[in-house]
């Protein structure tokens, strides 16, 4: 059936949201008693919208309607359903995603959670060709790049789990498989060491299950990689 794909787009005063379904492959005939939907796999669905100040508004996206925003005096930028409360995917123009990039860059104001949506439905919306991947490159940047950088292990996991499904989709020759191996040789190893040394030892049982899920989500990129020194930091409070 899929789900929500909502797609944020500025204009100088106001904000329009619109959907469509998100599936990775359109090409796919559906089984035939789900051919014919009443909606057309459209749905009325909440938006919660989180500004930069950290008031947070709800609006209703109507199935078969924009829903339009005034921002008015709303700080930018805003955050579509930033702790993932609706069942759907966010995306954003190039407009969205700008100014989100430049906030990562700046401070963090989002808390890891939202991080990790964002990260995450950039690169999902990437994969469906809904987003160009050299934005999804600058919205990480932040990560590795930045004074403080990223420290947190679920920012990172999206991160992870995003470039390796880069590496499953589009490596295809030794040439572009030894490209992206450098690529991730290059940016992670500095990070996994710098953040080994800032590991927590004492950890909840859930964060230690996430830790040792979000190692061996490194692991699958290649098993080429030096994943093995790198400890992520972990916090009690999830």
């Amino acid at each position: 059936m899929g789900y929500p794909l909502v797609t944020a787009r500025f204009s100088s005063d106001k904000l329009e949201i619109t959907q469509q379904r998100y599936t990775l492959n359109t090409s796919i005939q559906e089984h035939e008693k789900y051919r014919s939907p009443r909606q057309s796999y459209k749905w009325d669905v909440p938006i919660w919208l989180k500004t930069k100040t950290g008031d947070t508004i709800l609006e209703w996206l109507k199935a078969n309607e924009p829903l339009h925003i005034n921002l008015g005096s709303l700080q930018m930028p805003v955050v579509i359903n930033p702790h993932r409360n609706g069942y759907y995917r966010q995306n954003y123009d190039s407009v969205g995603w700008e100014l989100i990039a430049a906030q990562f860059t700046r401070n963090s104001v989002f808390d890891r959670y939202t991080r990790y949506v964002l990260l995450s439905d950039a690169f999902s919306a990437a994969a469906i060709g809904q987003l160009e991947y050299e934005l999804v490159f600058k919205l990480i940047r932040y990560a590795y790049s930045s004074k403080k950088g990223e420290k947190h292990w679920l920012p990172w996991q999206a991160i992870v789990d995003g470039m390796y499904n880069i590496y499953a989709m589009y490596v295809r020759t030794d040439e572009n498989a030894s490209y992206v191996l450098s690529y991730l040789n290059r940016v992670w190893r500095p990070i996994a060491y710098e953040i080994r040394e800032k590991f927590l030892a004492e950890e909840t049982e859930f964060a230690k299950y996430i830790r040792k899920q979000n190692e061996s989500s490194k692991e699958r990129i290649t098993g080429r990689l030096d994943w093995k020194s790198v400890r992520w930091e972990s916090n009690a409070a999830l």
